[in-house]
């Protein structure tokens, strides 16, 4: 009688406890992470970090990832800096360690970029450091690259010096995991800023910063990310057909066939909404000289710099 008594109250008590833990999973409230809906942002900051504050990092991380999993590409990856703002302000450098692929890299962005602008470029060779020893040295390296941008300012003048700078950490000309891919995309988009894209200069320089860099991989990386910066003024203005012309339209009129080749990759890249859905039937729609660069990212999400990988 006492053996089954003890039975029936360990059973209880497990089941009570999975209850608890089932109870006290946080309900992550998802905000519309558009450029137009700036308050969301705010919101999703208080409410996470209270999260956060309660559950853990580790627990919301997953619950945000899993809630923005099926969002369009620039709020899954706008959520990954949210939470590396939330845990940097926390944790410090260990927020490193909380970062991972997912976002798009938005989470190591946003981290990496915040102890650069906030402790200086001295810091970059131990930010490095810390990267390896969570085995996270490439991912790390892109994210350097925004922070790099960040602290020296936003204009061509400040993107070469970040550029230079760049190479005395690493010699990649990868187009996305590199130091000057990061640099070229916060140069864009200024995330670690005020998050607006930098002002639209088409009836002047349409290929600006690209056209006055000298020829090389380098180069390549910018053309790559020209056509991010683009879709964040034309998206909602065009149907995806005239939207993906127009993109066709601007990468020709770069300078080599290879800076072309890059810029019809990064066509490809802004159609994948998310880091594990590919889509290449946007990509149907172009001419013939662009299609394949732009379908061989679309569906398999695989970059090559063309200076690099004739």
């Amino acid at each position: 009688m006492i053996r089954i008594t003890l039975i029936v109250v360990c059973s209880l008590t497990i089941v009570g406890v999975l209850v608890y833990m089932h109870v006290q999973r946080p309900v992550v409230p998802v905000f519309p992470l558009l450029p137009e809906e700036q308050a969301a942002f705010a919101e999703a900051k208080m409410a996470w970090g209270d999260a956060v504050d309660a559950f853990g990092p580790e627990v919301v991380y997953e619950e945000v990832a899993e809630a923005y999993a099926t969002r369009r590409g620039d709020e899954w990856h706008t959520a990954g800096h949210i939470l590396g703002e939330l845990f940097y302000e926390r944790y410090g450098m260990q927020a490193v360690g909380m970062c991972d692929q997912r976002f798009d890299l938005g989470c190591y962005h946003e981290v990496i970029g915040r102890i650069v602008v906030s402790e200086g470029m001295g810091r970059s060779a131990a930010l490095l450091r810390t990267c390896e020893e969570y085995g996270a040295r490439e991912d790390c390296v892109h994210a350097l690259g925004h922070g790099v941008l960040a602290a020296s300012g936003y204009d061509e003048e400040s993107l070469l010096r970040a550029l230079d700078a760049c190479s005395t950490y690493t010699k990649s000309a990868h187009l996305v995991h590199s130091c000057p891919a990061g640099a070229f995309m916060e140069y864009n988009t200024r995330l670690l800023a005020d998050g607006t894209n930098r002002s639209w200069e088409s009836t002047i320089r349409p290929l600006a910063p690209c056209d006055r860099l000298p020829e090389g991989p380098v180069r390549g990386i910018c053309y790559f990310w020209m056509p991010q910066w683009w879709l964040g003024y034309l998206r909602g203005e065009l149907s995806q057909q005239d939207l993906f012309s127009s993109f066709y339209e601007l990468c020709a009129s770069a300078q080599t066939k290879k800076d072309r080749s890059a810029c019809f990759a990064g066509i490809g890249y802004t159609t994948m909404p998310t880091q594990a859905v590919h889509d290449g039937s946007p990509c149907s729609v172009l001419p013939e000289d662009a299609r394949d660069a732009c379908l061989a990212v679309a569906e398999t999400g695989q970059t090559m710099n063309p200076y690099t990988h004739p």
